[in-house]
Parts: C-alpha cells; structure tokens; sequence
C-alpha cells in the first residue's frame, strides 16, 4: 500500500515544484515564530490564563508568515516549516477545524499530506482514536497505512479502549493484509460475545477472511460461536462457488443446509446468474425458496435467460413461472424498453405490470414523439398500444415545455386520456402552482365537459387519494362527477364512488372538517354520501367531539342513527 506522501507524489510533481527547490521532510524551523530564549509552550505553562489568547495568536502569526511569502516556493517552505514544527500534541488540533486557513494553491494539501505521514510514525497511538471518529481523506489513510504496517498497534488500542463495532470495521483492512492476526483477533472478540448491530460488519469481515486465508477460517470455525459459524461457513462456499461454481453447487444441493447457505450469498449478481444454468438439478426446496425471494435471483445481467427459459419444464410452477418472467421484464424495461414492449402480450404479465413497463419504455422516448410512436409499434396488443399512446398523451401533458396553460385546453387534453391504468399523478401536481382565477376558469369549464371527459379527469383525481395536490374544490367536482354517474363494474379498474367519496372527505376533514360535511350534502343520497359522512365523523370525533356530536344532530334521523351506531363500532 502506497503511504500518503507517495499517493500524492504526482500531484506535487504536477506543480514542478519538488524538485526546483529540493523539499523534504526533515524538521525545519519555523521563520520569526517563537523566542529562541522561550518556546511558546514555555510561555503557555508561565502565563496559563492567558493560554487561549496566546494560542490564537500563534496560530495568526504561524499562517500569515505563510501569506507573506512573495512567491509559491517560498510559501512552501514555509508550510513545510510549520508542519514539521508542529509537536505530536497539537497535531488532532491542526487537522480539524480552520487553522490551516491558506486555500490558494497546493499548500493546504501538503500541509495535511505531511501532518498525517508524520502522525502515522510519531503518535499512532492518538491517531488511531482521532481517526476512528472522524475516518474521511487522510484519517482514513491513516489507518490503512497502520493496518497495513502496524496492525498490533491498532489491536493494543482497542483491547485498552474497546470499541468493538470499530474495531471490526478496523480488522477488516487487517484481514486484507495480515488475515492471521485478524481471525485470531475476532477469535477473542467473539468468545466474549458481539455486541448487536455489528452482524453486517462481521459478515464482512468473515467474507475478506474466506477470500485471504480460507483454510485458516475452515480450521478455526468450531472454535467460532454458533451464530458466526454459519456466515463463515457461506463466505467459505462463496469463495469455493467462485472456484468451481458446477463442483460445489452440486455439493450444496445434497447438503440438508444447502440453500440455506446458498440464500445468504445470493445477493452476489454473479452467483446467482450462475445458478440459471442449473435450474433443471434444483431440488423442490430450492425452487420454492427462489420463487418466495425471485427479486434475489432475477437481475439485469439474467433477465433474458429467466424470460426465455421453459420453468415449467424445469419444474417450477406456472404462478411461479409468471412470478419471474414478470420480473424479469422489469429488470429488461430500462436497458432494452424495444424487447419488454414486444413481449407484453406475453399471459404471464399482469394488467397491472403492463402499465408500469409500458410508462417505463416510453421514458426512454422523454419528449421525442416519433421515437414514441416508433416504440408503440412494437406493442402486439390493439389494447395495450391504447394504453400507450395515452402514456405518451400523459408525458407530453406532464411536460412543463408542452403541457397547455389554459385550464380548457388543459381539462380537453386529460379528458382525452382514457385508460385507467395510467399514472397522472405528474400531471395534477401542475395544478398545485395555479392561481385561484385559474382554479375557477378550470372548475366552471369541467363541469361544462361531456360525461365521459369528466369521467376520465375523475378517475386520475381520484387515484391520487388523501396525498393530492390537487384543489379540494377542483377535487370535490370530479369525485362527486363519479358519484352521480352509475357505479363501475366488478372487477373493473375504474374508481369505486363510495371509496372515492370518503376518501375526498376525510382528506378535506383533516384541515377543515366544516368543509367536508358541506361537501357531503352535495352528494346525491345512497352509500357514497352515508359512507363519506361516516368516515368523516369518525376522523373528526378524535380531535373534536363536541363539534362531531353538533354535526351528528343536523343529519336526518335515519342517516344519524347510522352513523352514530358506526361510531359506536369504532370505539
């Protein structure tokens, strides 16, 4: 490992200035700083009240002797003197903070370069502490030189000063340098019993271990605690599986813990897309563990084989079949939208999972129309090329460059769009930067929309539930347009009325409950009115009761005598 000053040698050298004037680290006296007659640290122990001002006064005349050099080499020796004056003792002091408050030139990064290759040799017993806290740039470097050269001396601080999460972070830089001296250390570490919350850390560890010195692992695991035996045990098998993937898979399948082993390491893309080439040997566990966890599995690098593979014939079951050919069409969306297009007619994809790869592939179009077009053209279904084109409607309406400004214009575009798997939650936030004559322009002109314009505006209004940002006025127009029209069909993706309306309600109800039993009376008499009313007086009874029971009382007896016995079911 290279120390500090060589990893910054061609910086330096970049400067040309190394070799003009023949720096080197050898201790300089710093110009015109202190008394030859006192030292400042005689004079600090003589007049100790005044220590703070004095100290601050030093470190001003330490840096502007630095300023007033007249030319870069000379403010570099006299950067080189000061940090080879500095004793170990104020060295933390100089490394943090705004002491070195030079920033103009390569002064600032030789100073820290020199102070921490001197820290790391004269004191790497105050390093290792300062280090610890505050491992970024050169601290870190700091401890992998020490990791690296001098791994006792790390070892000896944490068994004076224990900090066992540290610690093992500590080790595994040993581990990759000294393996031995690690093991032997976690050995200890763990006889007296881990602390919790270093498990991540400790796998990690093991892992380097497994990689360095894999028989040393095997021969000390029975000497590990049981429940690091089983992570040594699959960093062990990740090493061998790197080896020799075919030997040793065929090992594990025969193994009573095998997938389980198997599953800790999974997350390596690189085993796991191994393990597609063996699916036909799985045993029935390990298929049903891989379909329960199939986003483990399934990756950009392996979509394709996981699509164009038989899992039936290799013995997974249909649902099980569609479970990873479904994600591996989510994986393929990005890197390859024109091959997740083609294959949507595919039985195995969801409705539901059409709409979101559909919204992902045309991503990749943004505002270009005609690569959107060209993209939809590779879609087999006449009914999934609807949803598309309304996805491409949707991203040009969402655009700030091509959405329309005039709430009519606006409302015909949306109106437009009527598949309701769509996501329009882009477009509505739009609203939530118009004004509030714009807000009356949209509203008088929605409800002068036919039916079924008003229909599709509902049902994106509707989707965006209690977390809207659209108007609740605006809000209150399209859900009560789904109300008053027939209910949908079973099974349909359309917006259910009695949901819509109380969620609308509770939602005005949060802020302004007065509002919302206003609204629910201009609602038409059926379930979506008693349904909204009684969700809003059990939402407004928690924070008002008094206010809930003067509401209950201005209903119709009927209605009252509902909602009140559906309180008394809620208590």
């Amino acid at each position: 490992m290279k120390s500090p000053v060589s990893a910054l040698a061609p910086a330096l050298i970049g400067f040309g200035i190394m070799a003009a004037i023949g720096w080197n680290l050898a201790p300089h006296k710093p110009p015109n700083l202190t008394s030859d007659k006192e030292t400042s640290a005689q004079q600090d122990r003589r007049r100790p009240e005044r220590k703070s001002s004095r100290e601050n006064a030093l470190v001003s005349a330490q840096m502007q002797a630095i300023r007033n050099a007249e030319s870069p080499s000379e403010k570099m020796r006299a950067t080189l003197a000061l940090v080879n004056s500095l004793p170990p003792s104020e060295f933390a002091k100089w490394a943090e903070g705004d002491r070195f408050s030079f920033r103009q030139g390569p002064e600032l990064t030789v100073f820290r370069m020199i102070l921490f290759e001197r820290w790391i040799k004269e004191s790497p017993e105050t390093l290792i502490p300062w280090a610890g806290k505050n491992n970024y740039g050169q601290a870190g470097r700091g401890l992998q030189h020490l990791a690296s050269q001098d791994p006792q001396s790390l070892i000896d601080h944490y068994r004076a000063h224990p900090d066992p999460k540290t610690e093992l972070e500590t080790l595994d830089e040993i581990a990759k340098h000294h393996p031995e001296i690690a093991l032997q250390r976690l050995q200890e570490l763990s006889a007296d019993g881990l602390f919790s919350g270093t498990e991540r850390t400790t796998k990690k560890l093991l892992s380097e271990l497994a990689k360095k010195s894999p028989a040393a692992l095997e021969a000390a695991m029975k000497t590990l605690p049981p429940d690091l035996q089983r992570p040594a045990e699959s960093a062990l098998v990740k090493e061998r599986l790197a080896a020799s993937f075919t030997t040793e898979v065929r090992t594990l399948f025969d193994r009573p813990d095998g997938w389980q082993i198997f599953s800790d390491i999974s997350e390596d893309e690189k085993i796991s897309t191994q393990l597609v080439e063996h699916l036909a040997e799985l045993p029935a566990a390990w298929r049903a563990g891989m379909a329960e966890n199939s986003y483990r599995f399934v990756n950009a690098t392996n979509a394709k084989k996981w699509f164009g593979i038989d899992l039936e014939a290799v013995g997974f079951s249909p649902s099980q079949a569609k479970t990873f050919r479904g994600d591996a069409l989510t994986n393929l969306v990005h890197q390859e939208p024109e091959f997740a297009l083609k294959n949507l007619s595919n039985p195995d994809i969801d409705p539901s999972l059409k709409s979101f790869l559909i919204t992902q592939a045309l991503q990749s179009a943004k505002q270009d129309s005609a690569k959107g077009e060209r993209l939809i053209n590779l879609i087999e279904s006449e009914e999934d090329r609807k949803l598309a084109h309304d996805q491409l409607k949707l991203a040009e309406l969402a655009s700030t460059q091509t959405s329309p400004q005039k709430p009519k214009e606006w409302l015909e575009k949306l109106g437009s769009i009527h598949q309701p798997g769509v996501d329009s939650h882009q477009v509505l936030r739009q609203l939530a930067t118009w004004d509030e004559t714009r807000i009356a322009e949209l509203r008088a002109n929605f409800n002068q929309l036919p039916i079924d314009q008003q229909q599709n505006i509902a049902k994106a209004v509707s989707a965006t539930g209690l977390y809207s940002e659209v108007d609740p006025g605006f809000a209150g127009d399209a859900i009560r347009s789904i109300v008053v029209n027939s209910p949908p069909a079973p099974g349909s993706q359309e917006a259910d009325p009695v949901v819509a309306s109380s969620t609308h309600a509770v939602r005005l109800a949060t802020t302004d409950p007065i509002a919302a039993t206003e609204w629910i009376t201009t609602l038409p008499e059926g379930n979506a009115r008693l349904w909204a009313a009684k969700n809003v007086a059990a939402h407004w009874i928690q924070s008002d009761p008094k206010g809930t029971n003067a509401w209950l009382k201005t209903l119709p007896p009927e209605t009252r005598q509902q909602v009140t016995e559906y309180l008394g079911t809620k208590r």
